[in-house]
């Protein structure tokens, strides 16, 4: 929230949230063109954050004393980052108390509802806030029993807050005659084949239509019609598979934080502190359908700790050594509102279920129509212990500065993942040929009524403990040449390790020429476990020489007037959440089809016909994951690093304003690949050539063993299988690969005024343009993407980047109005004074344009070579609609635009494309008064209106080409107006 204003700051987390356990959505974040989660957050001096770069607790702003925001500054103290540093300190106490108490409250009938809400007709939901705190600071002293001041000083500071929260959206479910099986009744109804009727007639797959395009009642999965049972049902008669209920939802979500922090001066050369922080949450996702098949409906429970002690020790009159320590604590605990389903009750065997370790609703993916269930199933604890020791010496014109920094940062749980089952489903059985998609035929739902399953999977997990060292060495050279010139000049060596875990327990890699036998066939290609056959004992092949340059300049060309820039070498931190590894989290996944989607191989009724694997360590070694999918952190990627550069003059106007024009750039290299990784496992392009028919016709299985996992298990495969690079897998995931690289240029001006006669402001003006390859780390809250399509092409992913958002302009304004005792309309009477005089009003002001949208296919023609996402073909004529803007929400892109890629082809559009999504303006309100009483104490009254004006924050437009919302936007990202009074007291 502090950074909102900042220059170079793109946003990319959820805009409706900045509270305390929101840590996840604020720090999605990126500065100065630098990764998405790749800063790195201190307080009062020790590192907060966690091993996916997180701040791990965000404090009270009663106990904040001050933010910095620290970015092209060229201080080689800075370290473990990619773009910038957030520096909290927090409050002391003092030889006078001082405190405060506040409390807020909005009430439902101060609040606007959401456009979409308004569009449709839903009246608003309840939804109450009542925020409240307190905060305490003095000296330690108890009557004629101890005196501390002047030497010892406490603060504490609470907070708390429950709100129920409105979230409304769209979605497509079925009818009820749908959900019999009967596809007749609707407008644009697909035409429904028969997947047993799947024969070749003149080297043509063919298929026959059922009869009336039902499906006849002895024909359909009792698990897969109670599954489709549990679909909301529809408000409105659409045509098939458009949105059709409008749903509007509550969250209720509360927080408790406590602060304390203690101040002691042992004596006149050691002073040290002791800060601890902790809170505990309940945050709910949108259970949009209320039952337990929900999509959306997990539940994250923390309860965070965090603890910082500074010690200052004053060694001479030029010479200051500091050494801080601290330790941090933040689990999470995801689970959802299904936890303890029994899924026998949708007719899946007891087999099945009695193997699963925290049973829920399945997850169930549809192409068409919405998801139900969700996956949110794992117990993880972040952890981190940090030491820090500095010195700091003055010497004549030189201050200088050396130290070193030490931490761990640990990661320990276990991930129940899909305990439940994921059960994927799509058009490719039910559609008049398997190879590729044929408009209006085939049916995700129908899928789902005959039990026929794109793919499944279901984890089995047991507790890991995984971790990651880091250490650097800095020094600081601050040379003040001549009154007019100052140069900062610094070198860092920084060393931190892939992630390694207790016992080994973690592969760390894929070797592609590890050879071995599946049944009588010899195969190349297994994951690498830690510790065995000559491995590593952690991932990556990180730069072990990770010095860091940081030059800055200063230059005073008048007493008004300043140039300054400088260059610096950062190397960015890698994110490491919990890793599953085969063998230790036992993956159970397998592809609903053995000869390229023709027949289904799978059922609903009896899904794992060999159960369910169990957690065998590293005891199968190469042999781990044969069959199904293979996961690994390739173990070839180098440290990811960011040079970071800028120039800028800064110049004293009048009335006391400062402006600030300057250009602001970084370029990144080996960065690591933001979503997902890349299928090593793809069939080369160079067997294209055999066309689909072969690719996907049936050849003796070469390591067919019986009772074997997944293809394994199967006399018979595709050719295409057989003609993989390791085909004894089905995928080879490849995460962290570092083949990204990326740029970013910018235009920056800045005017500020501090506080003068009442005013102060703040305003920023960026000019930018950011690329890259990747979907850059976590991405973006409001418009996200898919995958690479290409594995082997990874130059063609190379676009604008998903946060790039060219014009971001954002101000700040505070004015104290010039009425009452001692303003310019001064008041004299202490009556009058108190109502006329103590009025302030305060604007924020965030304006941006949208963000590059990523254009995918519904229907990935490309499974049959094991591509991971299929990008359409552009078709010259113009995405861009001409229409006003509500009528745009229905249409944003021209469906013209696009034509679908077919199988064995590469669409050629890019990653992202230079239309946006729409762009953000918001004003934030409010207007303060203040009454002094007894010279020290203050009763402050406060109305503040978020979301002023009342302007919807749109997420994306649905990018899907061949789903039947393309281009359509049914989300609203922001809150809607929202009113709320405010008391605070402070003194």
């Amino acid at each position: 929230m502090m950074s909102k204003i900042a220059q170079n700051v793109v946003p990319a987390g959820n805009p409706n949230f900045n509270r305390m356990q929101d840590q996840s959505g604020s720090s999605q974040i990126s500065i100065a063109g630098g990764p998405v989660r790749g800063n790195n957050y201190l307080l009062d001096g020790v590192p907060i954050t966690d091993s996916v770069n997180r701040a791990v607790i965000i404090p009270t702003i009663e106990s904040v004393q001050e933010v910095k925001v620290q970015a092209n500054t060229y201080d080689a103290e800075m370290g473990r980052t990619g773009g910038s540093v957030f520096n909290t300190y927090l409050k002391s106490g003092g030889n006078k108390l001082n405190g405060s108490a506040f409390g807020y409250m909005r009430q439902t009938d101060w609040m606007a509802n959401t456009y979409f809400n308004n569009r449709n007709g839903v009246p608003i939901v309840n939804q109450p806030f009542r925020n409240y705190g307190a905060s305490l600071g003095g000296p330690i002293w108890i009557p004629k029993v101890y005196d501390g001041r002047n030497k010892y000083f406490f603060y504490f500071g609470a907070e708390a807050y429950r709100q129920t929260s409105s979230v409304s959206n769209e979605f497509a479910v079925p009818t009820a005659a749908e959900i019999s099986g009967d596809f007749s009744k609707r407008s644009k109804s697909p035409i429904i084949y028969d997947p047993s009727s799947t024969r070749t007639v003149n080297g043509a797959t063919v298929r026959d239509a059922f009869a009336g395009n039902v499906i006849p009642a002895s024909r359909i999965s009792p698990v897969g019609l109670n599954i489709a049972r549990t679909f909301a049902a529809p408000s409105k008669d659409t045509a098939y598979g458009t949105n059709n209920v409008a749903v509007a939802t509550s969250q209720y979500d509360r927080a408790d934080q406590l602060t304390g922090k203690f101040d002691q001066t042992f004596t006149n050369y050691w002073k040290a502190n002791f800060s601890y922080l902790h809170y505990g949450s309940r945050e709910p996702g949108e259970n949009w359908f209320s039952n337990l098949s929900s999509p959306a409906q997990w539940l994250l429970g923390r309860k965070v700790d965090a603890t910082q002690i500074n010690n200052l020790f004053t060694v001479g009159a030029t010479t200051v050594l500091s050494v801080r320590y601290g330790f941090n604590r933040f689990p999470n605990n995801n689970y959802q509102r299904s936890s303890g389903y029994d899924p026998t009750l949708l007719g899946f065997p007891a087999s099945y279920v009695t193997a699963q370790q925290r049973p829920t609703f399945p997850n169930i993916g549809m192409q068409t129509f919405t998801s139900l269930g969700v996956n949110n199933n794992d117990f993880t604890v972040f952890s981190s212990r940090n030491l820090m020791v500095g010195a700091s010496k003055f010497l004549g014109r030189h201050s200088l500065k050396t130290g070193f920094d030490y931490r761990r940062l640990r990661i320990s749980g276990i991930s129940f993942g899909n305990n439940s089952g994921l059960f994927n489903f799509s058009d490719v059985f039910t559609r008049a040929t398997a190879a590729s998609a044929t408009a209006g035929t085939g049916s995700d739902l129908a899928a789902l009524l005959l039990g026929y399953p794109d793919s499944v999977g279901s984890d089995v997990g047991s507790k890991l403990y995984q971790y990651v060292d880091y250490g650097a060495f800095y020094v600081q050279d601050d040379f003040r040449v001549s009154s007019k010139l100052t140069l900062n000049l610094g070198i860092r060596y920084e060393m931190e390790s892939g992630l390694k875990a207790d016992q080994n327990a973690l592969i760390v890699g894929f070797d592609p020429n590890a050879a071995y036998k599946v049944g009588s066939a010899s195969v190349k290609g297994g994951v690498m476990y830690a510790g065995t056959n000559g491995y590593a004992t952690q991932t990556g092949n990180l730069n072990k020489n990770k010095l860091s340059p940081r030059v800055g300049v200063a230059y005073q060309l008048n007493s008004k007037t300043t140039l300054r820039g400088g260059y610096g070498l950062f190397w960015a931190p890698i994110p490491y959440s919990l890793q599953t590894p085969i063998g230790y989290t036992q993956v159970n996944a397998l592809s609903g089809s053995l000869d390229g989607n023709n027949t289904p191989s799978l059922s609903l009724s009896n899904p794992f016909t060999n159960g369910l694997l169990k957690p065998a360590g590293n005891a199968l070694g190469y042999l781990a994951g044969v069959g199904t999918a293979a996961s690994a952190i390739d173990q070839n990627h180098r440290s990811p690093y960011v040079h970071q550069y800028s120039l800028d003059v800064q110049r004293e106007l009048r009335w006391g304003v400062a402006l600030v024009v300057g250009y602001v750039g970084s370029y990144s290299q080996q960065m690591v690949l933001g979503v997902g990784g890349i299928n090593a496992n793809q069939l080369a392009s160079s067997e294209f050539g055999r066309g689909v028919s072969a690719l996907n016709s049936l050849v003796t299985n070469p390591f067919y063993v019986q009772g074997g996992a997944g293809i394994v298990g199967a006399s018979r495969i595709s050719l295409s299988q057989s003609l993989r690079p390791y085909p004894q897998f089905q995928t080879v995931t490849l995460l962290n690969v570092d083949r990204n690289t990326a740029r970013y240029d910018s235009f920056v001006v800045k005017a500020q005024k501090r506080l003068n006669q009442g005013l102060s402001f703040v305003s920023t003006w960026t000019f930018s343009k950011s690329t890259d390859s990747s979907f850059a780390g976590p991405g973006n809250n409001l418009n996200t993407g898919g995958g690479i399509q290409d594995s082997y092409n990874l130059g063609g992913e190379h676009a604008l980047a998903i946060v790039n958002t060219p014009h971001r302009l954002s101000s700040g304004v505070t004015y104290d109005l010039p009425v009452g005792k001692g303003k310019l309309l001064g008041v004299k009477n202490t009556a009058l004074d108190m109502v006329a005089g103590g009025w302030s009003i305060n604007f924020i002001n965030i304006m941006q344009t949208g963000f590059p949208l990523a254009i995918r296919q519904q229907s990935n023609n490309n499974s049959i070579i094991g591509g991971l996402n299929q990008r359409p073909n552009a078709t010259g004529v113009s995405p861009e609609v001409d229409a006003s803007f509500a009528h745009r929400l229905d249409g944003w892109l021209n469906p013209a635009a696009f034509t679908q890629a077919g199988p064995l082809t590469f669409g050629n559009v890019s990653r992202t494309i230079s239309m946006r999504s729409p762009g953000q303006m918001n004003w934030d309100a409010s207007l303060f008064k203040t009454v002094t009483f007894m010279e020290r104490y203050k009763i402050q009254f406060r109305l503040e209106a978020l979301n002023a004006m009342n302007t919807p924050l749109f997420r994306s437009p649905e990018t899907r080409v061949g789903n039947s919302s393309f281009g359509k936007i049914t989300s609203q990202a922001n809150f809607p107006r929202m009113l709320q009074l405010g008391l605070r007291f402070y003194f």
